[in-house]
């Protein structure tokens, strides 16, 4: 899949809809693959979406990158 605009759709939001879709056909989702550059942007949205969901704290932009 190619995203085009992470502003409008990013990694997470994307990942979570395939989650949701792979539970309705009772299959558990392990994990995803970038290929290719992403904007950092990007990452840092996803990782604070993540830690946010997983009540972990983050002090900022490199470590919610590390998340990943």
């Amino acid at each position: 899949m190619n995203l085009l605009n992470y502003k409008e759709v990013n990694f997470h939001d994307v990942f979570e809809a395939v989650k949701e879709e792979a539970e309705k056909l009772e299959v558990k989702v392990t994990g995803s693959e970038i290929v290719g550059l992403v904007p950092k942007e990007s990452l840092v949205l996803a990782g604070k979406f993540y830690s946010k969901k997983e009540n972990k704290k983050i002090k900022g932009e490199d470590e919610s990158v590390a998340l990943q």
